[in-house]
Parts: C-alpha cells; structure tokens; sequence
C-alpha cells in the first residue's frame, strides 16, 4: 500500500511540474516579409574515404556522398536563417521578400529564448 501511494505521489508530483513548466515558457508565432539576401547551389559531392580492415590487412575505399544543397539565405529584423529548399531556390532571386512564419519563444520574464523563420506550410 505504502509502495502504490509512493508511486502515485510521484506521478502526480511529475505531472505537475510538467504543467508548470509550460506555464513557464510561451510561445509567439506571427507572419513576416523576410529578405532573400543570398541564395547559393552546392552541387553532390563525393569524398573517397580509405578504410584499413584489421583481419584483412587491406585497405578499402569507402564513397561518403554529400546530396546537392539549395541554400536561400533570408533575413528579418536583424535576424538571418538559411533555408535548404529547391522549390524555393528556383522562384527567388536575391532581394525578393517572401512570406515566413515568425518564430519566438519566451521565458516568463518575456525575455527572448529563441528565435526561428520557417516556410508558412501550403
């Protein structure tokens, strides 16, 4: 009995600083007009990688392949992320404004925790 009272106070102990916690922490989400300030292909690369094999004593090649990046680098207020997305690559040029969604978390304080710009999804 004592074991299954334990066990409970722990769970509901747990389940509580859980909600506390996100009581902590908001969340603000708002649709911005970022700034294309760079875009740049990096084409597939390949890197040859010799391996040495203990029990064989040989010396193998191993082809470590890097797919190509379409890199769209976007800016707002200060704030900059690069977005790897082909589609997006292929419709913008460099100054162009596009929609994004805004991203910031906050502590309770309201001080900024953490900033982010992602595509609005279609």
């Amino acid at each position: 009995m004592k074991k299954r009272f334990a066990l409970l106070f722990a769970l509901i102990a747990s389940v509580t600083l859980v909600l506390a916690n996100n009581k902590l922490f908001f969340d603000k989400k708002s649709k911005v007009y970022a700034k294309v300030i760079n875009l740049n292909y990096e084409p597939i690369k390949v890197y040859n990688v010799p391996t040495y094999n203990k029990e064989t004593k040989t010396v193998t090649i191993k082809h470590l392949i890097v797919p190509e990046a379409y890199l769209v680098t976007i800016e707002y207020g200060g704030y900059s992320e690069t977005l790897d997305n082909q589609r997006l690559y292929n419709i913008v040029r460099k100054g162009d404004y596009i929609p994004v969604i805004l991203l910031e978390k906050y502590d309770a304080k309201g001080n900024l925790l953490k900033k982010a710009l992602r595509l609005p999804n279609k």
